[in-house]
């Protein structure tokens, strides 16, 4: 996948075959985004070995073809996560459920979450599923926000649909804009 410039490349790729070394590295974005306030399913203080099992837990997932992987990367290492659950009841074979969108504390502000999502909808389409359902979880942060843009751990986005073509492969997603939900 192209890779962002900002104040360094990132690059986004889908992890097929996961190491103990990517264990380590997402286990440690994890334990960052808890602990930065983001909720996605985690108590704060998250012990590391809890989040490593989360990792190996979806390894596992990954390794059995119930979901896909995908991390954004900078030259430290992991820098973000997405995942999209593709073992859905067989009545829904057009779609996936995007969750656990996490980006440390350190490389937010970067667009790292946008590349992520336009990652997520390239490998959805690839995948033949036509709609990308995200996990709820919206996360009011002190100053009231709920935008990636202005603080916000994470946000609750509208489906995406992604469109129908002869050619799977110049078929496009169409995604909400990266702004909050909540009326002012």
């Amino acid at each position: 996948m192209p890779s962002q410039e900002h104040n360094r490349a990132i690059s986004v790729r889908r992890l097929t075959d996961v190491t103990e070394t990517h264990i380590s590295a997402m286990a440690a974005v994890l334990v960052d985004c808890v602990e930065g306030g983001a909720s996605v399913g985690f108590l704060e203080p998250l012990d590391p070995a809890k989040a490593q099992a989360f990792w190996r837990e979806s390894a596992r997932a990954v390794a059995r073809g119930q979901r896909a992987l995908l991390v954004a990367e900078d030259s430290d290492g992991i820098v973000g996560t997405v995942q999209l659950i593709l073992d859905l009841p067989e009545n829904q074979p057009h779609r996936a459920n995007l969750t656990k969108m996490l980006v440390p504390r350190r490389a937010r502000r970067q667009d790292i979450g946008r590349a992520l999502i336009v990652a997520a909808e390239t490998t959805a389409r690839e995948l033949g599923r036509t709609l990308v359902v995200p996990t709820p979880c919206p996360a009011v942060m002190p100053n009231g926000s709920t935008s990636p843009s202005d603080g916000g751990a994470s946000v609750s986005f509208p489906a995406m649909r992604c469109g129908r073509t002869a050619n799977p492969a110049t078929a496009r997603c169409t995604t909400a804009s990266w702004t909050s939900n909540r009326r002012p």
